[in-house]
């Protein structure tokens, strides 16, 4: 079983338990059930999976621990978010067919959204928006992929909902990276579903709205 490989992997040394924590049940992983498949399914996990799930962990890190223990500011943690987006790209299937499938446990999928959508909205505000949009596209292929995972029957409601409001903090950076680069293809649509967000929410203190008061503002109506 699954459990019973990553407790071998403890044992080889070849896992420490602050990994196997961090380790998602892949769909589509190898089912060794031969000595000599064995072998080859660890050397499979230390190879292919073990360091894309350090690069993604060591983000995650300064992503949510850093900034309260240290007070530093994710600006500071821009190099780690880099290092995630472009260990996506050069790694797309294992992501994608593995740690992001669609079947699998979904947290580091979540915990990507956030990262690089910190990112993108790092280097919009820097004025590099052809590096924001760059991240963008990633960005939108990890979210589109946690929303299909939060679209799978017997999904807890935490996790559509936890879903539901990083789409929206999705459409909030998409509006912005629209209006900065003047592409209302982008912005329009966003701007539609922040909207739409706003109002399913009943958002509707000024203080917390992003976008519902524009509705008020150009209509007259609450």
């Amino acid at each position: 079983s699954y459990l019973k490989n990553i407790r071998r992997e403890v044992r080889n040394g070849n896992m420490t338990e602050n990994n196997m924590l961090y380790m998602p049940n892949f769909s589509g992983m190898p089912s060794p059930s031969t000595v000599s498949s064995q072998s080859e399914y660890g050397v499979w996990m230390r190879e292919t999976i073990m360091p894309r799930m350090q690069v993604v962990n060591r983000a995650h890190k300064n992503f949510e621990l850093y900034p309260t223990l240290y007070k530093t500011s994710n600006l500071e943690c821009e190099r780690v978010y880099r290092e995630l987006h472009t260990d996506i790209l050069e790694h797309e299937d294992v992501y994608f067919n593995y740690i992001f499938h669609v079947n699998t446990a979904s947290v580091h999928c979540e915990r990507c959204t956030g990262m690089l959508g910190t990112l993108c909205t790092i280097l919009r505000q820097r004025g590099a928006l052809k590096d924001c949009l760059d991240v963008m596209k990633t960005y939108t292929k990890v979210i589109d992929r946690y929303g299909e995972q939060s679209s799978l029957p017997n999904v807890p409601f935490p996790q559509t909902q936890c879903y539901k409001g990083l789409r929206y903090k999705y459409d909030i950076i998409r509006i912005n990276a629209g209006m900065q680069s003047n592409d209302p293809e982008m912005a329009i649509p966003a701007f539609r579903a922040a909207v739409k967000y706003e109002i399913e929410m009943g958002i509707t203190d000024y203080e917390k709205q992003e976008w519902g008061w524009v509705l008020e503002f150009m209509l007259g109506v609450p």
